[in-house]
């Protein structure tokens, strides 16, 4: 009776015996293995692959010396996990392998191939204007005139072909203004030939390009011959198939140019295709990889922006 009583005591006041039928689940929970994961120093061997079995990158001194691989990492490979610096893709390959693992993962083109045909002549303007203000960066002025800016000072450097008079400064900027007289001849900038100033205004100075007939230059293709009429020049090509070269290619949708590496693949009557080289970003890959050593949560690893968007008319 002292036991019922005891019983519907402890029920009124919100409590349970331990034995009135409640139970405690055992803690039966186990880690689970996800494998490596961005932000993890993982350390590898690698080796990558163009779709004719050609190795493109590898730490294999060995294949690296056989393929003529000249920039790569010799024996192991240590990089934090979503930081290797490598082709879009290498590191999204490598999340989840575990610790002596070796996997085997085709890594698709980021980028497109960027091709550009271009025509074996150019014509330019004879006459050209070059605005006679020209601003210097203080950070700079005294590395590159062998002197700090003062307004009224006549400068000149090597870089250019004209002398300046500093006419302004700003916060970050000295205004240096070309002197120069009719008549005069100089070699501007990008040019192998001479130009004769034909009009000094307070703005601008107009030259007339002189070059001599059938001059030749050197260009990035290879050499190239300038002809002219009274107001043209031509500049004719002479491409080099197979050339590899440096060349600003506007190639995304604002028309901003940027450096790259080409080599000139084709040649024909009136132009010639030029192709980006050296890129991997544009390639089917091959990657082999195994998995030799981790350290886990080394540092937190931010997703990328996405890249800019490019296209090849």
């Amino acid at each position: 009776m002292k036991k019922i009583l005891l019983l519907l005591l402890l029920v009124a006041c919100g409590l349970a015996p331990p034995d009135a039928g409640m139970t405690v689940p055992a803690d039966n929970t186990t880690s689970v293995d996800t494998g490596v994961q961005k932000g993890d120093l993982v350390t590898v061997n690698f080796e990558l692959t163009l779709e004719n079995g050609t190795v493109a990158d590898t730490n294999n001194p060995a294949l690296a010396e056989q393929n003529g691989v000249k920039n790569y990492v010799k024996g192991p490979y240590a990089f934090i996990l979503g930081q290797s610096g490598k082709v879009k893709g290498f590191d999204d390959a490598i999340i989840g392998m575990k610790l002596g693992e070796k996997r085997e993962v085709n890594i698709k083109p980021s980028e497109p191939e960027i091709i550009l045909n271009l025509n074996k002549t150019i014509i330019r303007n004879r006459l050209v204007t070059i605005p006679r203000l020209q601003a210097f960066p203080l950070g700079t002025f005294k590395e590159r005139f062998g002197k700090q800016a003062i307004i009224g000072d006549v400068v000149f450097s090597n870089d250019f072909p004209f002398k300046y008079q500093i006419v302004n400064m700003t916060n970050k900027s000295a205004i240096g203004k070309m002197l120069l007289k009719e008549g005069e001849e100089y070699v501007l900038p990008n040019t192998e030939w001479k130009s004769e100033v034909a009009k000094v205004t307070e703005e601008d100075a107009m030259f007339y390009s002189e070059p001599q007939d059938n001059q030749t230059i050197s260009s990035p293709f290879g050499n190239a011959t300038v002809t002219f009429s009274k107001s043209r020049l031509y500049i004719i090509f002479h491409p080099e198939l197979g050339r590899i070269f440096n060349y600003t290619a506007e190639v995304n949708e604002n028309g901003i140019g940027i450096p790259m590496t080409f080599q000139v693949v084709k040649i024909h009557d009136a132009g010639f295709t030029i192709k980006r080289y050296g890129s991997l970003a544009d390639k089917n890959l091959k990657l082999n990889v195994e998995l030799l050593e981790v350290t886990e949560d080394v540092k937190e690893v931010r997703e990328s922006r996405s890249r800019v968007k490019t296209s090849v008319a």
